[in-house]
């Protein structure tokens, strides 16, 4: 899970801020799931969702979120509009 969370969010061609919150929220939601099968691990894992969700509020506090949404919203639109 944490590669494929870090693929996510490290990609080069496509601008992926903009998948930065509900990737953080998926992999706390999948941290969380293994919690309740592996209740012995819970130990190990809930320090990591803990910081998971202290990165997670950065974000919502960042104002380069809100741009990116903006900025991906509008390459959408311009490429709509382009390929009428």
């Amino acid at each position: 899970m944490p590669h494929a969370f870090q693929d996510i969010l490290g990609a080069e061609t496509t601008p992926t801020l903009c998948y930065a919150i509900p990737a953080y929220s998926a992999f706390i939601d999948l941290w969380k799931k293994q919690i309740e099968d592996y209740y012995q691990w819970e130990p190990i894992i809930q320090p990591g969702i803990d910081k998971l969700e202290d990165y997670q509020g950065r974000l919502n506090d960042s104002p380069a979120y809100v741009v990116a949404m903006g900025k991906s919203l509008l390459d959408i639109l311009i490429t709509k509009l382009m390929c009428e």
